[in-house]
């Protein structure tokens, strides 16, 4: 019998291309697929049943963490304290371990004469935070051969795997540090900021309602404040993302730290058996080593108000975590939607909702309590017009390159077709249209757009602009995906979509305008089914526009989000409530 190789990188397949028969684990395995037997995620798994069953693992190990967290830093923090801080990262490492132990157990479980390389168990120094390493585990070759590796010992250690092919040899550089966030503390810039902050938190103090940036704009984050009769606080000064970073990540790792925790629960199963192995030596820093520093910064943040209202910085910014947690008795805070979307399960498994005292949403929010949520409009300005519609803008949806989080609207395997699209569309796309076309993305620093990047000899890439701009100059969008782009192009002139249905299925309130959707040509899945009708409309692309408009189709999508033009006025009427 033929032996048949369980290849995990590209570095593996690039070393034993004499090999004939292998089974990938994904694509970022192989560069060009053809007739090869790749691992389907999507065929092979269900989600509503991994999404519940990652959901518990996540609740039992934010409890089992907060406990022994409490031991270690002698301290006697509630849950709450310890679920604000420990969550984003959860919501990220556990999937991410999850995505590749279920891909390597399903393989070795279907195929008899599987061997697999016994691998070098390599280690890396923990990341600072949970963006980086979110940064790392989606993008790090190096970061993704060592949680594989770690899997498959686990297994062969087990005796679920017994075949082995040979000790993998293989040397992947570590590029962790290529997808960290950049820090420049030393600068003047940074040294200016750090002083501004300090300043503006002294005058300030007494601040009711603390409006962090985020989806916001600086001239509406200003016009809400001043209709509050204070003065504004531009939150990235204060919760200073550059200035912990520089600090905590030239932290010394502490493994004597990192192995005073135990985690030998009973009542694991085989996956949270692995977890437990290497949670505390992969935890990030500023949970350990920089838990003290930071308690230090946020003791020196003299602002007391009595609601916090932020966008994103309570996943990404640890000093703003540290900060909340500290004071969470005295503060109520208020998370909102960082963006458009509209689909249920998302990747934060709803501790959101269950951290936040009010929970803003824009559209109705399935998983959110009705006691928490709060219905609130898109705090943006959607609503004009193109000054200088010319050209067909493709604006791309990138998926993670390696698997990290798991919801309806952050599935890694959501098909990452914006390649193979752009290629049809070129075959047949008239050749004027086509002259056209500009290549919009957003995610720059992601892996998967790499090979984007180098299409069409990159003429077509659309760089340094924002995005606003570019959409005002788009005589027709082509959004990638039903979100906040989505939302911010139809808004504003024709737009059309092109994506697979399935991956983005909305809640179950807004199915009926998203089957409008469909039904009048606005969604669609078939790049060439798409091509055909920019052909016949291009021409008189608002003419066809005008028609759309008054089936009241695009109205009735926009008020789901945003039914006045006048935004503000809601998010002043209820700021105002609380103060």
């Amino acid at each position: 019998m033929q032996k048949i190789i369980l290849i995990t990188s590209k570095y593996e397949d690039k070393k034993n291309s004499k090999i004939k028969k292998k089974i990938y684990a994904g694509n970022w395995c192989i560069k060009n697929p053809q007739n090869d037997i790749i691992y389907d995620w999507n065929l092979n798994n269900n989600f509503e049943k991994n999404y519940d069953y990652l959901n518990k693992i996540i609740q039992k190990f934010g409890k089992i963490l907060s406990k022994k967290l409490n031991q270690l830093h002698k301290i006697d923090k509630d849950p709450r304290f310890w679920e604000i801080l420990l969550f984003p990262w959860l919501t990220y490492y556990i999937p991410a371990q999850f995505y590749r132990w279920k891909i390597v157990k399903d393989i070795v479980a279907k195929n008899k004469n599987l061997y697999v390389y016994k691998p070098n168990l390599i280690k890396y120094p923990p990341v600072t935070d949970s963006l980086e390493f979110y940064e790392g585990i989606t993008n790090s070759d190096y970061l993704n051969e060592v949680f594989f590796g770690r899997i498959i010992d686990f297994l062969i250690k087990k005796k679920k795997i017994s075949k082995i092919f040979l000790k993998d040899k293989t040397k992947i550089p570590n590029d962790i540090k290529k997808y960290s966030i950049p820090r420049k503390s030393n600068n003047i810039k940074e040294k200016i900021k750090k002083i501004s902050s300090f300043i503006i938190s002294k005058i300030y103090k007494e601040k009711k309602i603390l409006i962090c940036e985020g989806l916001i704009s600086s001239q509406d984050l200003i016009e809400l404040n001043l209709k509050l009769n204070q003065a504004p606080i531009f939150s990235k000064r204060v919760f200073n993302k550059q200035y912990y970073l520089s600090t905590i990540s030239n932290l010394k790792t502490r493994k004597d730290l990192r192995k005073k925790i135990s985690l030998d629960e009973k009542k694991f199963d085989d996956f949270e058996n692995f977890l437990s192995i290497y949670i505390m030596e992969d935890m990030p820093k500023c949970l350990l080593e920089g838990f003290g520093p930071l308690n230090k910064m946020v003791n020196k943040i003299n602002l007391y108000p009595k609601y916090a209202v932020v966008f994103h910085d309570h996943y990404h910014n640890e000093l703003f975590k540290f900060w909340y947690a500290n004071n969470l008795k005295s503060i109520k805070l208020i998370i909102c939607a960082h963006g458009a979307a509209m689909q249920p399960k998302p990747a934060h498994f709803g501790i959101e909702s269950k951290i936040a005292n009010k929970k803003v949403s824009y559209v109705n929010d399935d998983e959110c309590p009705i006691r928490t949520r709060v219905k609130l409009p898109f705090p943006q300005l959607i609503r004009y017009k193109r000054k200088n519609p010319k050209f067909l803008i493709f604006s791309t949806y990138t998926p993670e390159y390696y698997p990290c989080r798991y919801g309806v609207s952050n599935n890694t395997f959501a098909t990452n077709r914006n390649y193979e699209d752009l290629l049809l569309l070129k075959k047949y796309l008239d050749k004027k249209i086509f002259s056209q076309l500009k290549i919009s993305n957003k995610l720059s620093n992601s892996k998967s757009i790499k090979n984007l990047n180098n299409l069409f000899y990159g003429k077509k890439n659309i760089n340094n602009i924002p995005f606003s701009k570019q959409i005002n100059s788009a005589k027709l969008m082509i959004c990638t995906y039903p979100q906040t782009t989505f939302l911010e192009s139809v808004a504003s002139g024709p737009t059309l979509a092109l994506f697979n249905y399935k991956d983005w299925i909305f809640t179950k309130n807004n199915m009926k305008i998203y089957d409008k959707l469909i039904y009048n040509n606005i969604f669609f899945e078939s790049a060439e089914e798409l091509s055909f009708f920019i052909n016949k409309k291009w021409e008189n692309i608002d003419i066809w526009w005008s028609e759309i408009k008054k089936k009241k189709i695009i109205d009735e999508y926009l008020s789901l989000f945003q039914e006045d033009p006048n935004y503000l006025k809601e998010w002043k009427n209820f700021l105002r409530t609380l103060v």
